[in-house]
């Protein structure tokens, strides 16, 4: 999914910088402060809540908590999962299965999602 989402928002039409945390190395040591620090550096947010990892999921919440209108994706690899019935004006885009389906066929339906949503913040360069 990694790849997919840097393939997208790294290409024609978005041309943005993909930076994970584990890219950008802090030094103070503390997650709770370094994640705070990582979102205070970000100008968009990617969560993909497949599996509903503990970590993303209180990571998303802290983004959903600020209430500002950076653009946030949340991505969801479960065919089954429900929409999260408070992310407002956030995208949320069900990808499909990671073992049924190729990655380009994940990359096309993320990518269709972002385009056909027609925000200028998610869609057009900034």
């Amino acid at each position: 999914i990694i790849t997919a989402v840097r393939n997208i928002l790294e290409g024609p039409p978005f041309f943005f910088r993909v930076l994970l945390a584990k890219d950008r190395v802090l030094k103070g040591g503390r997650v709770v402060s370094d994640t705070i620090r990582h979102m205070n550096m970000s100008h968009a947010f990617v969560a993909d809540i497949t599996g509903e990892n503990a970590n993303v999921m209180m990571e998303l919440g802290a983004i959903l908590m600020r209430e500002d209108n950076r653009p946030t994706l949340v991505l969801s690899g479960d065919p089954d999962a429900q929409k999260i019935a408070d992310l407002g004006d956030k995208l949320f885009v069900r990808y499909g299965s990671l073992q049924e389906d190729r990655p380009e066929i994940i990359e096309a339906r993320i990518k269709e999602a972002l385009l056909s949503e027609g925000r200028p913040c998610v869609a057009q360069r900034v």
